[in-house]
């Protein structure tokens, strides 16, 4: 069954080995970055509710009721998160996640590949991106936390030569520093897993500094969409950051390797994020084969 490694309390609440709690506060920090980096705009709210109602059509056809509720709740959290706040592409968002919901499900049980849903929609969004908006939709929220020198997740480059317009952020870029807080169910599921975002952050500095790209105020602001975004996704339920941490590192390999050898400008900084993502699927079904379907052990994984 798909959800069969989909993370869930069987241990006791609190508990060291509960994973309840962790989604919990993951759902808590989610919707007071959402609240405080919408910019007054309600559009991402649609993409919140149409990611619930996609989520609950899994629940109940897809999934027999059996399946973890936390988990359709936080991908549509995340993926509201990621998205630009240009109601222009409301639509574009909703095919997204439901477009986004088959293809995964697809992989899960006929390829076993298994990539976050939230990303996986936000990848089909960024292709559907490049098709035209609706015009008469457009909102203008304020810029929250976010100062517009800096290009968002989703421009090439890491310094913009003119000013971008507000809504192009997304909500997390928006919410500034206090994406910092996705530390805190990281770390609740496993302390190690600290050093992930650590180790990303460190390839995106050096990159930037062998580069030859001056200043702080310039690396500052892709260095921490970046982790952030990162983060945000480690946090999802159903994430490896308990038995599978050495596979997680290894995935970041070629995700430096192919930062070192591509010129800056050519970037945006979320490709990072979803690679890693995709080369560990990869990874997980390459050295653990079917073994996770059925409950096998894993040596030197678990």
């Amino acid at each position: 069954m798909a959800f069969s490694y989909v993370l869930s309390t069987q241990n006791g609440f609190f508990r060291r080995k509960d994973l309840l709690f962790p989604d919990i506060l993951f759902t808590l920090i989610s919707g007071f970055l959402l609240v405080i980096g919408s910019g007054g705009s309600y559009y991402l709210l649609a993409p919140v509710l149409a990611g619930i109602s996609f989520g609950l059509l899994a629940y109940f056809l897809l999934a027999g009721g059996k399946s973890y509720i936390l988990y359709w709740l936080n991908h549509a959290l995340a993926f509201s998160l990621l998205l630009p706040r240009d109601s222009r592409y409301l639509l574009h968002a909703i095919l997204a996640q439901g477009i986004g919901l088959g293809v995964w499900w697809i992989w899960e049980n006929r390829i076993k590949v298994r990539f976050p849903l939230s990303i996986l929609q936000f990848l089909i969004f960024l292709i559907l991106y490049f098709l035209p908006g609706i015009d008469g939709w457009i909102s203008y929220p304020g810029f929250g936390f976010r100062g517009n020198s800096y290009p968002d997740l989703y421009t090439a480059g890491f310094s913009a030569s003119e000013l971008l317009p507000a809504f192009r952020f997304s909500a997390l870029e928006a919410s500034g520093g206090f994406g910092i807080l996705f530390l805190l169910p990281l770390l609740l599921k496993r302390n190690l897993a600290i050093f992930l975002p650590l180790v990303f952050g460190l390839l995106l500095s050096f990159w930037l500094y062998s580069a030859g790209i001056p200043g702080w105020e310039t690396v500052s602001g892709p260095v921490w969409s970046g982790s952030f975004a990162f983060l945000l996704l480690l946090n999802l339920p159903g994430r490896n950051t308990g038995t599978l941490l050495p596979l997680s590192f290894l995935a970041l390999a070629p995700i430096g390797l192919g930062i070192f050898f591509t010129p800056t400008s050519y970037v945006p900084t979320f490709l990072w994020v979803s690679s890693f993502f995709f080369i560990e699927s990869l990874l997980i079904r390459i050295f653990l084969g079917d073994r996770i379907e059925r409950h096998e052990p894993a040596p030197r994984f678990t």
